[in-house]
């Protein structure tokens, strides 16, 4: 590989890096968001909260799973 490949491909690789971090830190969030809501606010509003986790990782598994397959 030339060095321009190389130098794509470590850049690249810190942005998929990059991404993953910002998705994991989103669910993480809800997740904190939502046990504040359950115990201190409204337990309805606590669940509803929690079921935007799966659906935040969800998202990032499906956005870097075709990020990263190669044609």
């Amino acid at each position: 590989m030339t060095q321009l490949q190389t130098d794509y491909n470590e850049t690249h690789q810190q942005r998929l890096f990059q991404v993953k971090v910002l998705f994991i830190i989103a669910g993480f969030l809800s997740f904190l968001l939502s046990v504040y809501l359950y115990f201190l606010v409204d337990e309805q509003q606590g669940i509803y909260v929690g079921l935007w986790v799966p659906s935040i990782w969800s998202l990032g598994a499906l956005t870097l799973s075709t990020e990263t397959r190669k044609p």
